[in-house]
């Protein structure tokens, strides 16, 4: 079969299971693209397979997600006879994957240096202003969310009446519930009072903590505002192993 016809069939298989299948989703077609527009999967070598997997980088986790994405298609299209077999490398000849730097566990000294130099830090933010910032922070810290999660919590998820936040698409495409501690929730309900005078261009599907146009807040601009809190706070500089504001 051809490839490009056999990844279609795997991408509409795995969602109709209930997957989301974005981020792999996307590597099968970057694949399909180093090659001809009717290859088929048997046509496919091992070098040239290797070469994908290589990229052009130094060598990061996304290797591994590359060989997981893949190995799981072919598994597939040689279950349903769109291949005779696997053109991946063995496993155990893959490259290990880099360590992740341990995490950095914030002293109560410097926590409270965090917290305090929020307003100062931000107060030229033009998308992200210090209120919202200073929420952001509060729910990473008390609620033990991912940067990613608190950012894509929408009004709907934020239960004020009972103080529980729904985090939705988790791992194995569920959602979880976390109740929180009524200092954060109160926290919440006065943010909420001020989030309300921003624009819903989404409904109550809007983003919670969201820009002064009711627009989701962006990853890139949270880490660029972390950064400049850190520096302003006199905690050591954004490095390989330096203090994040959470894992993505």
């Amino acid at each position: 079969m051809i490839l490009r016809d056999a990844v279609d069939h795997y991408v509409a298989w795995r969602r109709a299971h209930g997957a989301r299948f974005i981020t792999s989703a996307r590597t099968l077609y970057q694949f399909c693209r180093s090659f001809p527009e009717h290859a088929s999967c048997d046509a496919v070598t091992e070098s040239e397979v290797r070469r994908f997997l290589a990229g052009t980088g130094p060598l990061t986790r996304w290797r591994a997600n590359k060989y997981g994405a893949l190995a799981g298609f072919y598994r597939y299209a040689i279950s349903r006879g769109y291949a005779v077999a696997s053109p991946l490398p063995a496993a155990d000849e893959e490259p290990r994957e880099p360590q992740s730097a341990p995490s950095y566990i914030y002293s109560r000294e410097e926590l409270l240096r965090l917290f305090g130099g929020v307003s100062i830090s931000s107060k030229r933010g033009i998308r992200l202003d210090a209120e919202t910032f200073h929420m952001l922070l509060l729910i990473l810290y008390g609620a033990g969310l991912r940067t990613s999660q608190a950012l894509h919590l929408t009004m709907k998820d934020v239960d004020l009446a009972d103080a529980i936040l729904t985090v939705r698409n988790t791992k194995f495409y569920k959602s979880r519930l976390v109740p929180v501690a009524p200092q954060l929730a109160s926290a919440l309900r006065r943010y909420a009072e001020r989030r309300s005078d921003r624009p819903l261009p989404e409904g109550m599907a809007s983003a919670f903590i969201a820009n002064r146009d009711g627009t989701q807040v962006s990853k890139h601009n949270v880490d660029h505002a972390f950064k400049r809190l850190l520096e302003h706070v006199g905690i050591v500089g954004m490095t390989a192993d330096a203090p994040r504001v959470s894992t993505p």
